[in-house]
């Protein structure tokens, strides 16, 4: 974080977890952010293997079932490939998107 300019550990981050998937491991740094009156649950997941690294950062609105349940679930169904696709930036077919 204090790459980023931010105090590191900060008020922000409420929450570091050790987290591993499909072979990878890494960090699920989890905080709670207020904006415009309300309170916003942010969970940012940071993963490596040995070729590939993989950042996903979600939020919703702090407090409800339904907020953690859709997190669980995105984390859930993400999958982490044994070896990076789409490395130019261009997919080779609509399947490498899933």
């Amino acid at each position: 974080m204090q790459q980023f300019g931010e105090d590191y550990p900060s008020p922000f981050v409420t929450r570091e977890l050790d987290i591993s998937k499909d072979g990878a491991t890494g960090k699920l740094l989890t905080g709670v952010e207020e904006a415009d009156g309300q309170d916003y649950l942010y969970h940012t997941w940071i993963i490596t293997n040995d070729r590939c690294a993989y950042a996903l950062a979600a939020w919703g609105p702090a407090g409800q079932a339904a907020t953690d349940a859709a997190l669980n679930k995105l984390w859930a169904d993400f999958s982490v490939e044994s070896s990076p696709t789409a490395v130019d930036g261009i997919y080779e077919s609509d399947d490498e998107r899933a």
